[in-house]
């Protein structure tokens, strides 16, 4: 294997055409892991790429992390390579220099791939400095060597068999071979998104078949456990959610849902919609509608008035602390004072500690799981705005990329919590002014924000309190839900579009 001085730019161009190709979008783990192998090639440093090395200094593990049983790493670099492969069988598919991270190996390779009828099989592996510069290993890859090999073996299988065939049949016509189309290659399967909450209970009103699955990875199970009831679709658009195929149809009537459960505290969340369209095509029965529902004989809320307080949005109400009864059942019953009542779905989460869950939003369509391990969800329970259409590399914070995105112009958020105290953190970061190919400066952007119809930040100037790009955050504490169930924010924009990256909601202790 010989050695040759090789200027690094092009595998670092390649590598960053693979970070923005959007391969990664719900992927954030294997970026990151991309990322810190090539910056480890880079570096020279090799000889550290170990299983404990890389859980420890990227994933966060503790010095006690014991490969044997925690199979973090190796589960990352699977799915790293699946999505190698994927990037180079569509957007990457005519690039020369290709990214390979060899089965059972953490060092990544640069294949060099001359297009042509025998493709070269030259690899620039990892690097180490010599002198000061980088210099790669010029030479075939071990997986290239193993299917070259394969490839000799199998061709000269199949000439011993034209030789037997040619032997076997020689005197006879033989028909001239009928080409073939290939087979299409298979598809690189997407990850699946993993549920944040794998041990929480989801009943889809109305739902048969297959579990749903949302856009932030949570499974919803078919209808089960009720009585009584008539299932009804909705058919106008639910507005004020990131999910509206949860509330597509409702269970509508007086019924029940017996929900057998392990005894301990759980908080349970309603989804909620009037079915009904405008007002104006409802029949008078069915306006005004007030419904009550009761946990094993004990009333959760107030009448609730369907139209008044949920319409024709998707709306969540929280309860919590919730047991099951001494026979193991949570007994949920739905009636109405007037108008039938309705459910979309049903959520039963445990709560640990007494505690509720933690609430955390980033302002971005997919879901962000963070250096630390915690999901954020994706962009939900909003009103009004629009997510940005470009992503910002912010300094500062845990991990900058649950801020990469935001949402701009005048906008609210409906948080559903139970009844208790909490801390409320908004992440702020300006992404577009003060930049140098943007100008601007401190007074482009000007915002008020609200929390619970109170101003908490008047006249919020971001560039005032931080350089663009750098993460300013704001704490509020002991601030509970209020009337309707919910924290509610209101992002008003005085000059330029008010912004926001994230949100988290954090029980008080």
């Amino acid at each position: 294997m010989s050695r040759t001085t090789a200027d690094p730019d092009s595998a670092r161009h390649e590598v960053q055409a693979i970070l923005a190709s959007g391969v990664f979008t719900a992927s954030s783990r294997q970026a990151r892991l991309l990322e810190y192998l090539f910056d480890k090639v880079l570096q020279g440093k090799t000889d550290d790429l170990k299983e404990y090395t890389i859980a420890v200094e990227l994933f966060q593990k503790p010095k006690t992390f014991d490969q044997h049983s925690d199979a973090t790493v190796r589960v990352e670099a699977h799915r790293l390579r699946k999505k190698l492969q994927k990037y180079y069988e569509t957007a990457g598919q005519d690039h020369n220099l290709r990214v390979v991270l060899p089965p059972g190996q953490y060092v990544l390779e640069f294949v060099h791939v001359i297009p042509g009828p025998e493709p070269t099989g030259a690899v620039f592996s990892a690097g180490r400095r010599i002198n000061g510069n980088l210099v790669f290993a010029l030479g075939e890859s071990r997986w290239l060597v193993r299917a070259r090999r394969k490839l000799v073996l199998a061709g000269g299988a199949v000439i011993l068999v034209a030789v037997a065939c040619i032997w076997l049949y020689s005197g006879r016509q033989v028909r001239p071979a009928v080409a073939r189309p290939a087979a299409a290659a298979p598809q690189a399967a997407r990850d699946p998104i993993p549920d944040p909450e794998p041990d929480a209970i989801r009943i889809l009103a109305g739902h048969t078949g297959e579990p749903y699955i949302d856009r932030s990875g949570r499974r919803w199970q078919a209808d089960r456990y009720f009585e009584g009831g008539t299932v009804r679709e909705v058919k106008h658009p639910v507005a004020r959610t990131g999910r509206p195929q949860l509330f597509r149809r409702v269970r509508e009537g007086t019924c029940r849902y017996r929900i057998p459960l392990p005894p301990r505290d759980y908080e349970l969340r309603l989804y909620l919609t009037d079915p009904d369209g405008p007002e104006a095509e409802r029949p008078p029965q069915r306006r005004f509608r007030i419904m009550t529902v009761a946990a094993n004989g004990r009333q959760l809320m107030a009448p609730y008035e369907l139209e008044a307080e949920a319409g024709q949005s998707g709306d969540i109400r929280a309860f919590a602390p919730v047991r099951p009864g001494s026979r193991g059942v949570l007994d949920l019953f739905f009636w109405s004072a007037r108008g039938p009542a309705a459910v979309s779905a049903i959520e039963i989460l445990p709560m640990t500690g007494g505690r509720t869950r933690p609430v955390r939003i980033t302002a971005q369509p997919q879901p962000y799981e963070d250096n630390q391990g915690r999901v954020w969800l994706p962009d939900d329970y909003y009103s009004g705005g629009k997510l940005g259409g470009y992503e910002a590399m912010i300094t500062g914070g845990s991990d900058p990329g649950i801020y990469s995105g935001e949402r701009i112009g005048d906008f609210e958020y409906y948080i559903p919590v139970p009844a208790g105290k909490y801390q409320v953190t908004l992440y702020f970061a300006e992404g577009w002014w003060g930049l140098p190919e943007f100008g601007g400066a401190a007074g482009t952007r000007i915002f008020d924000v609200l929390l619970n119809y109170e101003t908490v930040l008047k006249a919020f100037d971001m560039l005032r309190e931080a350089p663009p790009r750098q993460l300013v955050a704001r704490t509020f504490r002991q601030v509970g839900p209020d009337r309707y169930g919910k924290i509610h924010l209101t992002f008003a924009s005085r000059t330029d579009y008010a912004s926001l990256r994230a949100i988290e909601v954090l029980p008080e202790k």
